[in-house]
């Protein structure tokens, strides 16, 4: 369950931390519950500069956009112990920013979720709705649906010992939305696993490349890296940190030449509290 990429939990200092045997196993399933709470944090910059240029004249659009978001949300139902089914409460604080161009004054606004109870639901055609009734940007409505992205996404089907790494582009492709045409490549690794303030916990990379083809035959690739730090016993992320690096580029023969670049930069912690008594578990 991530934002853009994770749910994500507070993850204590790295202080007396003992490592585990390279020749050991590790297994990790996602096991959320109905019922389970979780509050945190996150924060997504991303920094564009794109020049369009067309019968000579050339534009240059830049910016730099960024959510600062607090949450709380409550596991409503699940499959196979990732989250189908959410209640989303955004904190007070919560703000959205934007600077555009990127050298011009902040815009701060308040983030459109802030008070109200949204439910986040992804249905059996992995199609994610909410019943937001407001106003809110695609930006926001993608990051709040971004929530329901499972975290098994990223975890092994096998045991795994540290050093090992494993192909999850066919699971991760189920939840990218990418059109006809683009392609996926991920690759995750299990880096270590350390006993920190008595809780076994593992560190896993994951990095990859994504083509997507956009309208006037704008080529958009993205290299992507993320950081997952997991709590083993549980199979929950409790950090996650993420760098995409994105280019754009035209065939010479177009009348339109798109090209640039941006950067998104992704960290989010959070706490997961104790399932609420007596929910009812549910999967759709």
């Amino acid at each position: 369950m991530r934002i853009r990429t994770g749910v994500l939990f507070a993850f204590p200092l790295l202080i007396g931390a003992a490592a585990f045997a390279d020749e050991e196993t590790f297994s990790f399933h996602e096991s959320l519950k109905p019922g389970d709470a979780i509050t945190g944090e996150v924060t997504i910059e991303d920094h564009e500069a794109v020049t369009t240029t067309e019968k000579g004249k050339i534009s240059l659009d830049s910016s730099v956009t960024r959510h600062a978001w607090k949450l709380e949300e409550t596991v409503l139902a699940v499959k196979d112990g990732s989250s189908t089914k959410m209640r989303v409460q955004i904190g007070e604080g919560s703000v959205d920013a934007a600077r555009i161009p990127a050298e011009g004054d902040e815009t701060v606004t308040p983030c459109p979720f802030i008070g109200r109870n949204v439910i986040v639901e992804r249905h059996l055609d992995d199609a994610v709705t909410d019943d937001f009734s407001g106003k809110a940007s695609p930006d926001d409505t993608e990051t709040l649906h971004s929530i329901l992205n499972p975290d098994q996404d990223f975890f092994p089907d096998k045991p795994v010992s540290i050093g090992e790494t494993w192909d999850v582009s066919d699971k991760v492709r189920n939840h990218s939305y990418l059109e006809k045409g683009d392609t996926l490549k991920f690759d995750c690794r299990l880096d270590w696993v350390k006993s920190i303030d008595g809780r076994k916990t593992a560190q896993l990379t994951c990095a990859g490349e994504i083509v997507q083809h956009l309208s006037g035959r704008v080529q958009q690739v993205t290299e992507q890296r993320t950081t997952f730090l997991v709590d083993v016993a549980q199979s929950i992320v409790v950090q996650c940190d993420e760098t995409a690096k994105v280019k754009y580029s035209t065939p010479g023969d177009e009348p339109v030449q798109v090209t640039g670049s941006s950067q998104t930069t992704f960290h989010s912690t959070a706490k997961k509290k104790v399932a609420v008594a007596g929910a009812p578990e549910t999967k759709p």
